[in-house]
């Protein structure tokens, strides 16, 4: 199969802004306007697809790493549940959005999780309309052995629920990216589902009902902040309809 910004679009399904595409391969090939990076707190490298991704970026993108602002009396320069952008360097892309899934391992509620996850999720969907990114590749965060005892399916439901809700104007198509197979199929029915054309918000729904509270509630934040940006879009064009009508 042909690639598509340089990985392999397994399936596709229009958002209330662009599409959310399900794809195979990795986000160090991707080519658009920006892919997002599983980082750690620290913000300047990591194992797994974060040390891939600088390897591919060189030095300009491990210098703007280092350059990130820390936050005073720590080493952090992201928290759990942020996101921050740099340059990208030699990657394909123009913007790399550092985004930080929480470890599960770590946690004594799982619930304190799964709100860090949407919320990782939702600042990268951030930085990416901060930035006017038009197609953005998505790491999939927390997905390894950050996760704990939760399952694949269980984090990433989260994180389709938390892209999906938070599209924005001027987003094309942005990619969640499976690199192993169990990833790749998770992501097809988990999608397939929550995207259908006809019973997809219906199924959104009754899954957000398996959620706890903060990822509900920030579920409904997120459309809310969505729908204002669709009203957005459209007053021009009603001005622009008056101002036809009355010449």
């Amino acid at each position: 199969m042909a690639l598509v910004h340089g990985v392999e679009r397994l399936a596709s399904f229009p958002a209330a802004f662009g599409r959310i595409s399900i794809a195979a391969g990795s986000v160090v090939n991707f080519k658009g306007s920006a892919i997002v990076n599983a980082a750690n707190e620290i913000g300047v490298t990591g194992g797994g697809v974060d040390g891939a991704i600088n390897q591919r970026g060189g030095t300009a993108l491990l210098e703007a790493r280092r350059a990130l602002p820390i936050i005073k009396g720590s080493d952090t320069r992201i928290l759990t549940g942020g996101a921050a952008t740099t340059i990208a360097g030699d990657l394909e892309v123009t913007w790399v959005i550092h985004a930080v899934g929480p470890n599960y391992n770590i946690l004594e509620h799982e619930e304190v999780g799964d709100e860090l996850l949407f919320r990782a999720y939702r600042s990268a969907m951030q930085q990416a309309r901060a930035k006017s990114a038009a197609t953005v590749g998505f790491s999939l965060l927390s997905a390894g052995i950050f996760r704990g005892m939760r399952t694949l399916t269980e984090v990433l439901k989260i994180g389709l629920l938390a892209v999906e809700a938070n599209a924005y104007p001027g987003l094309e198509e942005v990619f969640l990216v499976g690199f192993t197979e169990r990833e790749k199929n998770t992501l097809l029915e988990l999608s397939e589902a929550l995207f259908d054309p006809t019973d997809g918000e219906l199924a959104r729904q009754e899954a957000l009902e398996d959620e706890c509270e903060a990822v509900r509630t920030l579920y409904q934040r997120s459309l809310s902040e969505r729908a204002q940006l669709e009203e957005q879009r459209e007053v021009p064009r009603e001005e622009t309809a008056g101002a036809d009508d009355s010449k």
